[in-house]
């Protein structure tokens, strides 16, 4: 019975935890806690990302490079791993994390962990969305030459306009934002792609229920959902 009682309670430790940003100032959360908020919260999901085993065949036929080239899918997915599905199975991918980097709960945490913070100086004007861990189309995958600096920034180029028009923010009620840019950025953790939205187009707030964020990378989707409610941080929506 005392068994029962403890993991009770440590049940109801855990539902306190999971939303310590309302009842804690930013300077007491623990090193966990803020951690958390970087990593899964309102502002913060992993997902893995899904592949039909027959688009990534007829990307890898077709080639996916849009100017003259096949910028590499090359049946190398994610951290080299086999996208080739063999049999039409489900392919497993490692996940992806997708971030609301303009939030100021994720800038507290930041701050809070001591690390630097890019994106802060663009929240009065832009909605920076990133996603960490999307394998590049343009990868260069076993066994192939590296393209030249020229070659590169082309692929890079090509990427960028091709996800902009892949990409977008949609609310339940069916609005639908795509990102005035996209941005490249290489950190410590591996690539990110940043996507930036115009704040003022969005004018969000917490009644309009639901955001979901889209976005196609060859035969690559990723498809998360954001309960705007749950990002409010310190009375306001916080994007």
């Amino acid at each position: 019975m005392r068994y029962l009682i403890a993991a009770t309670v440590l049940c109801a430790g855990a539902v306190v935890a999971a939303d310590f940003w309302k009842s804690k100032q930013p300077a007491e959360w623990t090193e966990p806690e803020a951690t958390k908020i970087l990593e899964e919260s309102p502002w913060v999901k992993s997902t893995t990302p899904f592949m039909d085993p027959k688009v990534a065949r007829s990307s890898r036929s077709a080639g996916m490079g849009s100017r003259g080239g096949s910028g590499n899918m090359s049946g190398v997915g994610p951290m080299g791993t086999n996208a080739g599905g063999a049999g039409g199975t489900p392919l497993r991918l490692p996940p992806v994390r997708v971030s609301f980097e303009t939030s100021a709960a994720v800038s507290d945490a930041k701050l809070r962990l001591k690390l630097q913070d890019l994106y802060q100086e663009q929240r009065a004007e832009n909605v920076v969305v990133s996603v960490l861990g999307m394998p590049m189309a343009g990868d260069v995958g076993r066994g192939q030459k590296m393209p030249d600096a020229e070659r590169r920034k082309e692929m890079q180029e090509d990427l960028q306009e091709r996800l902009t028009q892949m990409t977008t923010l949609k609310l339940s009620n069916d609005r639908v934002f795509q990102p005035a840019e996209v941005r490249l950025q290489k950190t410590v953790n591996g690539q990110v792609v940043l996507f930036v939205f115009r704040r003022e187009e969005l004018n969000l707030h917490p009644d309009d229920k639901q955001i979901v964020f889209k976005t196609l990378m060859g035969p690559l989707e990723v498809d998360v959902k954001f309960n705007l409610k749950e990002m409010v941080y310190q009375g306001k929506l916080s994007l």
